[in-house]
């Protein structure tokens, strides 16, 4: 399946369900996946048993939709299923597309707005670089950490604990950021602008797409009008 129709695929899919009221409107969205699936050679079983780690999640759910509110059974698993579905359409999303065709969708999509000023490339190298840095500042807070305790602080109050990282993780992230720009600049890296994919997608993506967005439009309306 194209990488572009699948984004779209997922996105209103999972916007469906967000604003599904009852379990009629989830039927046409596990049709959907099972296309989904078919056309894109998926493993359920893999998925399956990932969903198998959320049931103590789901248990507690339900525990507490029946503890804090007089909501009954059916409205608990309502809820479950749209969570089971938002899951499905998410991992499997995950489990098929790449890192890179993920950006290009995106990258597609909104290369519109480079008209504007807008450098959504760049914006999109940040956020990937965000993400790429966030294992890097919790190890850097660890280190501040332990660092702080060989040094005879004790502190039993957690909050004060995490004030006390603010500030050198910070500093620390800054320096790390500002290597990594002057890097960047010695190298040459001026960025590209985004270009959208001229290619087109084969038909079983555009009906798969035009269906999941009917579906959507559909439930929109009927939930607000």
């Amino acid at each position: 399946m194209d990488y572009r129709a699948s984004l779209l695929l997922i996105l209103f899919s999972i916007l469906q369900i967000a604003f599904s009221t009852s379990a009629d409107f989830l039927i046409l969205p596990f049709i959907l996946f099972a296309l989904y699936a078919l056309f894109s050679r998926i493993s359920i079983i893999s998925i399956l048993r990932r969903i198998m780690l959320f049931i103590p999640f789901f248990l507690i759910i339900v525990l507490i939709n029946e503890l804090a509110s007089e909501s009954t059974i059916y409205f608990s698993v309502f809820l479950i299923l749209r969570l089971i579905l938002i899951l499905l359409f998410a991992l499997s999303y995950a489990q098929t597309s790449c890192e890179d065709e993920i950006q290009r969708a995106i990258e597609h999509y909104l290369a519109p707005l480079e008209k504007a000023g807008i450098r959504v490339r760049g914006l999109l190298s940040v956020i990937s670089l965000s993400f790429f840095f966030i294992p890097r500042i919790k190890r850097e807070a660890e280190c501040t950490y332990l660092a702080q305790k060989g040094r005879g602080r004790k502190e039993k109050n957690k909050v004060a604990v995490i004030l006390s990282l603010i500030i050198p993780v910070t500093v620390s992230s800054f320096k790390r950021a500002e290597i990594l720009s002057q890097a960047l600049l010695l190298k040459g890296y001026e960025g590209r602008k985004a270009v959208r994919d001229k290619s087109r997608m084969d038909v079983k993506s555009k009906i798969i797409v035009i269906i999941s967005f009917i579906n959507l439009l559909f439930t929109v309306f009927w939930r607000f009008l």
